[in-house]
């Protein structure tokens, strides 16, 4: 990853409700355009888990997205988009698999840096899963 994105944001996986409640807020505005304390949630908030982007001199969010890892693709009928799409093709699949959704950018946030570093580090989960690959896809969602 560019040392520029890695000096200007960070990425982390929410340690906590409070995380998760700001990627969710972030997801209303960007999704719903709502500003406040609504909040973008599903029940696959618990089931995934929330990478964030801050700025690294403010810790302001700029950008999230859920993560859901299955082991096998046996398991990608319980998946968010399985609900939207058929992804019986991918049932046979012996490697790890990762669902990255709700993903958004502060529309106030601009440059390329933020989506480096919110893909750097989605590679980085890739390349730590076991098995010799991991196949990851992004399901994007327009209201």
């Amino acid at each position: 990853m560019p040392k520029m994105a890695e000096q200007v944001y960070r990425a982390r996986f929410a340690r906590s409700r409070d995380d998760v409640k700001a990627a969710q807020r972030l997801r209303q505005r960007c999704f719903a355009g709502v500003e406040g304390e609504a909040l973008d949630q599903d029940r696959y908030d618990q089931l995934c888990r929330h990478l964030l982007v801050e700025e690294h001199a403010t810790g302001r969010l700029v950008c999230c997205c859920r993560v859901m890892r299955f082991d096998t693709g046996a398991d990608i009928q319980t998946s968010y988009s399985a609900q939207f799409y058929d992804l019986s093709g991918l049932q046979a699949h012996s490697v790890p698999m990762l669902e990255i959704g709700r993903f958004c950018i502060d529309p106030e946030t601009s440059g390329a840096d933020v989506l480096r570093t919110s893909l750097g580090r989605i590679d980085v989960i890739c390349g730590s899963a076991k098995g010799p690959s991991a196949v990851w896809m992004f399901v994007i969602f327009r209201n």
